[in-house]
């Protein structure tokens, strides 16, 4: 499996800006370590160890670095897993702003395939 960032008509690619931009180098890089050792695995493999989730028909990466729990969204496609969304869960629930904004870019992911 590998990991594709999604690019929005409008040229971004929100889970790629969203790992970029955050402030703490060592954790960004620490997350692509993350995600290139995750594309070592089957799906099948991750979905067991509860890497993997299903979220409203996407799929939620959870991933715990130094006590932060970070978030990426996105959806299978073949044997690629392509990431629309990203966030730091800092609550319990997923705060509906980025719930919205995941299922947003998801239905454009979509209407686009």
């Amino acid at each position: 499996m590998e990991f594709w960032y999604w690019k929005a008509k409008n040229g971004e690619q929100p889970a790629w800006d969203f790992i970029s931009g955050l402030p703490d180098e060592e954790a960004k890089q620490r997350l692509v370590k993350k995600l290139e050792t995750y594309e070592q695995y089957s799906f099948a493999a991750l979905w067991r160890l509860e890497t993997f989730k299903k979220v409203e028909g996407m799929i939620e990466i959870r991933i715990l670095l130094n006590g932060q729990h970070y978030r990426l969204f996105g959806a299978m496609e073949e044997h690629r897993c392509i990431l629309f969304y990203g966030f730091v869960k800092k609550s319990r629930k997923i705060p509906l702003k980025h719930l919205k904004a995941a299922i947003n870019n998801f239905k454009q992911y979509k209407n686009n395939h």
